[in-house]
């Protein structure tokens, strides 16, 4: 299948998720914003923004597994030192 460069959507993080809201929360927050204007649909989406340093990598992967609900063709964070933390680890 040829598929021409995807368009890239900026999901901007601020802050950091109040206090009981879990990856599942922030998913479908995301999802129920964007799946039926079909804004990422077959885009990918690029998590980036001074809060994602507030979010742990499990919680990110959290997240990145549920954005396939919402149509895009894929999801990316930006890698920052709790990254390359988890990796040294694992």
């Amino acid at each position: 299948w040829d598929i021409d460069y995807p368009g890239v959507v900026a999901v901007h993080l601020t802050g950091k998720p109040a206090p009981y809201v879990g990856p599942q929360d922030v998913a479908l927050a995301i999802i129920g914003a964007v799946f039926k204007n079909g804004y990422v649909k077959n885009k990918v989406m690029e998590f980036v923004g001074p809060g994602v340093s507030a979010l742990s990598t499990d919680f990110r992967n959290s997240v990145d597994v549920m954005t396939t609900e919402t149509t895009c063709l894929s999801s990316v964070w930006q890698t920052d030192e709790e990254v390359h933390n988890w990796l040294a680890l694992h």
